[in-house]
């Protein structure tokens, strides 16, 4: 490999790593933001609407695909998670809807 062949792979590599670099940097804090809204939106959908599990997993509008629901009908709460990232729980409190914790 000549010199200037190698010069742009070392550039080119080092970009990569910048961008990796920024995304995992970045992945938690939009994770944990995307498993807030799920949570407070299924536990809406839930609780306050009426829906069926299923049909409030389907309705999520994040449509990630990746996140995890937990429903707790006894606790009138929905945990969202995405493993290993994030999680939270939306729960239904009478005279302020659901709340996430």
């Amino acid at each position: 490999m000549t010199g200037r062949r190698r010069r742009i792979l070392l550039g080119v590599l080092a970009a990569l790593g910048v961008v990796v670099a920024l995304a995992a940097w970045k992945l938690p804090p939009t994770a944990q933001l995307a498993v807030d809204v799920s949570a407070k939106w299924a536990c809406q959908c839930r609780y306050i609407d009426g829906g069926d599990d299923s049909f409030c997993v389907a309705e999520d509008p994040l449509g990630f695909g990746g996140t995890d629901f937990r429903f707790e009908p006894d606790k009138r709460q929905v945990t969202a998670s995405i493993p290993g990232l994030a999680s939270a729980t939306g729960r239904y409190e009478p005279g302020s809807g659901c709340m996430v914790h």
